[in-house]
């Protein structure tokens, strides 16, 4: 047995002095793939730890509510190319009777907070500055229920989503796109979304969050003046239900 095994450690010797090169490339191809896996490993940790610590900072007790999961494949160009399917992820609208649903304390008893919130993308016009800006619509819920900082102002309230008001709220990033250093606080200044007026009430600070510019609007405004997006049962859209908890134990609950 052992005279066969210092045989087969002989052969392999002699291979790997007589093919030097293809040896050396051998390792070198399992050492770039070995270094490959731990370098996406250590990327989706990264990744992960970033999520975590992006809804961390709402709190504990957060929980976001999507809609399905999809995927849709566009033919771009001749179907013969190599790039001519384009696939798109998304998560499929919300229902206004899911946010009922999801607000009913006898349902749902872990809920604290339940707020609505839909979004499109707005034109924005102030002089002559303009942009299209990520717009969410929101009710006077959702600064509670993500804890939202207003450093300027106020937040959308009851009464604005009950008049359908024009009034906006900008985040930082929104207010230096838009009024640059002219203005240092635009509380009281009239802007266009989408050609219509809206007056500016308020200014939030959305600290590690905020990755871009955005602005808010009365979820009914939004429904009234500024989309016509309907679901095909011509219900109103939702994009996602944040929830908060009573406390970080019964989030679980929400889940």
């Amino acid at each position: 047995m052992f005279s066969k095994t210092n045989e087969n450690l002989r052969i392999a010797l002699t291979t790997l002095q007589n093919s030097k090169m293809r040896s050396a490339l051998t390792m070198t191809g399992i050492t770039i793939g070995v270094m490959s896996v731990v370098l996406l490993l250590s990327l989706g940790q990264a990744f992960e730890a970033y999520v975590v610590g992006q809804f961390s900072s709402f709190g504990s007790n957060l929980v976001a509510v999507w809609g399905e999961v999809n995927t849709k494949i566009d033919i771009q160009g001749r179907p013969d190319e190599d790039d001519a399917e384009v696939m798109t992820t998304f998560f499929e609208p919300l229902s206004w009777d899911d946010y009922l649903a999801v607000s009913d304390p006898f349902r749902v008893p872990s809920a604290r907070v339940v707020a609505p919130a839909a979004n499109i993308a707005v034109e924005v016009r102030w002089g002559d500055t303009q942009a299209v800006i990520a717009t969410a619509g929101v009710t006077e819920t959702y600064a509670d229920a993500v804890s939202l900082d207003v450093v300027a102002g106020q937040f959308v309230s009851a009464i604005d989503v009950e008049e359908n008001a024009r009034v906006v709220v900008f985040n930082l990033n929104a207010v230096e796109k838009i009024f640059g250093e002219e203005i240092g606080n635009p509380i009281g200044e009239s802007v266009k979304l989408n050609g219509l007026s809206f007056e500016v009430i308020g200014v939030l600070d959305m600290g590690p969050n905020e990755q871009s510019a955005s602005i808010i609007v009365p979820l009914s405004t939004l429904y009234q003046r500024l989309s016509t997006e309907r679901l095909a049962d011509a219900s109103l859209p939702i994009a996602l239900i944040m929830t908060q908890a009573h406390d970080s134990d019964s989030a679980d609950k929400l889940v």
